[in-house]
């Protein structure tokens, strides 16, 4: 993993504990989001930041001599943003021009789609930020990007909205001037011929997925 700003550790499916402490050497900053803490704590991973309403956070976790040094940042229960995108906000706060985002997938549905939503309000924001689970990741794009990986990965293309693509390389299913519709999965299941795909979105934005494993 390149080197990054922050990494945001939520309580989704736990993260393996060396990936965890991988993503923490590359970054910066490490906020924990509520459950996310435990997850760090059990890796020995120093938190920079624990924000959120703790209501999934064991109590005797936030006693833990190894968070003596860490900022909390505790809110109401009943509130309008998710932890996750409160420590999001933080990120931006602390002027995070990269993030990535662990443990954001697997729990909850709900939760899993508002993570994606986070996404694409930092992309807009001009922030690059990518979720992390495993071989698993996902990003939004528009313009001119990458996707990188190893030849044979699936690589899949989410509309968000509706998204016209002008052009791919890199990909066993070429796209050229094609609408991708929001009604219809158009661009799941695609394949990298190579270790780099570039995709263009002459307009629009898409959400770019690679499971890593069937």
């Amino acid at each position: 993993m390149r080197a990054f700003d922050c990494l945001i550790v939520l309580g989704g499916a736990r993260p393996s504990l060396e990936q965890l402490r991988d993503l923490a050497q590359a970054a910066r900053w490490v906020i924990a989001a509520d459950k996310g803490a435990e997850y760090l704590l059990e890796a020995q991973v120093p938190i920079d930041y624990l924000v959120g309403d703790m209501d999934s956070l064991p109590p005797e976790r936030l006693q833990d001599p190894a968070l003596a040094h860490t900022e909390v940042k505790r809110y109401p229960t009943h509130k309008d943003d998710t932890d996750a995108m409160i420590a999001a906000e933080l990120a931006l706060a602390l002027g995070a021009g990269s993030i990535v985002f662990a443990a954001a997938l697997g729990t909850r549905l709900d939760h899993m789609l508002g993570n994606i939503q986070i996404l694409y309000k930092l992309h807009r924001d001009g922030v690059r930020a990518q979720i992390v689970q495993g071989r698993a990741r996902a990003f939004v794009g528009s313009g001119c990007f990458t996707i990188e990986g190893e030849v044979g990965d699936t690589v899949s293309l989410f509309p968000l909205g509706r998204a016209h693509i002008a052009d791919t390389s890199g990909l066993e299913y070429p796209v050229m001037d094609a609408d991708l519709p929001a009604d219809r999965p158009l661009g799941v299941s695609n394949v990298l011929t190579e270790p780099q795909a570039a995709v263009t979105v002459e307009n629009g934005y898409v959400l770019a997925v690679v499971p890593g494993e069937d």
